[in-house]
């Protein structure tokens, strides 16, 4: 479109010449491919501000000004299915159980091996709620004192924030093993075995949900278990691939061969849980396990629209 300056200059050009009363025909025709080149200009800057290209798209700054993000088109669950079908394939010497869950819609996707396998330390968010559920029914307390001469709020929060196994014995000596086996079953947790500590990706998955979604605790003792968890140590697996802007809540199990990670995925508007247990099978290269591991993440982000 024409600024006010090019309207005005055109209309001085149109206006005979006083000493001729001519049409200055050269000028004319300037004039004229003028009038075509800064309305092609126009239209090109307003086309360019409108298209989306190669993945980009265009984003406006607190102070009005555009910037250009990046924003890879999300994948299709066929392509999801390939990539996973491919690490797995690609590295049979290693167990996996995938599972996640969109906590938006309640819709369940499971990968590798179904049945339970070494949840290590992962199961700490099983005696976690359960000790708080006790505490919620009156049964036991914060406060009290464990066998480990530390109270059960300290050990609770050291469980989770740094994988401390002795707190983790004093709170299920506590709670009895019996009790916790009973507190899975009513969960539908039904591959979780108290004395093999062996657990399903997708009884996982399906735990972390319920807590997120305020299933197992009242409010206040949901965001005390999520706020240790979102600080909890082993942050090597899941968490760097997973973009700064979205927030993570995890507990990663870890014990003889076998590497797990279990999360909670959240960018405000989309939310999953995302679970992968892995097997070495004598395999011990955690750094490996590990790239594996956020190659599956960032796949999965991209299916949720998470990245």
């Amino acid at each position: 479109m024409n600024t006010p300056q090019n309207t005005s200059l055109v209309s001085r050009l149109r206006t005979p010449y006083p000493e001729t009363n001519l049409r200055p025909k050269r000028r004319h025709h300037f004039v004229g491919n003028m009038i075509v080149f800064l309305l092609l200009v126009a239209f090109g800057l307003i086309l360019a501000d409108r298209l989306v290209l190669n993945g980009q798209a265009k984003a406006h700054s607190l102070d009005g000004s555009i910037k250009i993000t990046s924003e890879a088109p999300p994948i299709s669950l066929t392509a999801l299915n390939n990539l996973i079908s491919d690490v797995t394939q690609n590295n049979s010497g290693i167990t996996f159980g995938i599972s996640m869950i969109n906590l938006n819609t309640g819709s369940q996707l499971n990968y590798g091996e179904t049945g339970p396998m070494a949840a290590a330390s992962v199961s700490k968010i099983l005696t976690a709620t359960d000790f708080l559920n006790q505490v919620e029914l009156g049964n036991e307390s914060l406060g009290e004192t464990l066998e480990d001469g530390n109270t059960a709020s300290y050990d609770l929060q050291q469980m989770i924030t740094v994988s401390d196994d002795n707190a983790w014995d004093s709170l299920n000596d506590e709670l009895s093993y019996d009790q916790l086996q009973d507190y899975a079953n009513q969960l539908g947790l039904n591959s979780y075995d108290t004395l093999s500590n062996n657990l399903s990706a997708s009884d996982t998955a399906t735990l972390l949900s319920q807590l997120y979604r305020g299933k197992l605790l009242n409010p206040s003792d949901t965001r005390l278990v999520l706020s240790y968890m979102k600080v909890a140590n082993y942050r090597s697996f899941i968490i760097p691939a997973v973009p700064s802007h979205d927030t993570v809540y995890h507990k990663v199990g870890e014990v003889d061969d076998n590497v797990n990670d279990a999360a909670i995925i959240s960018n405000g508007r989309q939310s999953i849980v995302l679970v992968i247990y892995t097997n070495g099978n004598g395999l011990y290269n955690w750094t490996a396990r590990a790239t594996l591991m956020q190659q599956i993440t960032k796949a999965v982000l991209s299916y949720y629209h998470l990245n």
